[in-house]
């Protein structure tokens, strides 16, 4: 082990050293974790918003519409917890559109299987359900186009742009 590090110094760097044994040093933890903990506190309503309209959105489709909860109180909280969780979705879009592209390619299908028998037998009506298989398919496209945003490699770009837009190129299109 090198001499220096043997010598503790408490006030004076990043590391505590004891022979052996490092600890952080107080200060800089404190600089570090203080402002995770004052934007966890800031952002602990947005997240509860989130996370009351994710569970939203769950119950109903999983087939419990708003209509069959009791009490009228809880649904202005749903309805505003629409706008965090938008924001949150979006967050997610921008930081990684892959992902998020593979999320909408997902529901887009799940979406599309569970309403396809019903569209298959209401041709001839034009009702939600049908509008909804139209909107799965859309989702599936905007997946499409998330992932295409998200490519870095010119390998990946090449061969995406081959595929979907019939050229060679390894530029963006």
């Amino acid at each position: 082990m090198d001499p220096a590090a043997r010598k503790p110094r408490v006030w004076g760097g990043t590391w505590i050293a004891v022979p052996y044994v490092k600890f952080p040093n107080p200060v800089d933890v404190l600089k570090r974790v203080l402002p995770l903990v004052l934007i966890a506190v800031a952002t602990w309503p947005v997240l509860g918003g989130m996370l009351v309209a994710l569970i939203f959105f769950v119950s109903v489709v999983a087939g419990i519409s708003a209509s069959s909860i009791e009490s009228g109180w809880l649904l202005p909280f749903l309805a505003a917890g629409i706008l965090p969780l938008g924001a949150g979705l979006y967050w997610f879009r921008c930081r990684l559109p892959g992902w998020y592209g593979g999320l909408e390619i997902a529901v887009g299908f799940l979406l599309a299987a569970h309403y396809l028998n019903e569209v298959l037998g209401n041709l001839g009506n034009a009702d939600t359900r049908s509008l909804t298989a139209l909107g799965a398919l859309y989702i599936v496209v905007r997946g499409l186009d998330n992932i295409y945003k998200s490519l870095k490699k010119p390998t990946q770009i090449l061969r995406w742009n081959r595929v979907f837009f019939g050229r060679e190129s390894v530029s963006k299109l």
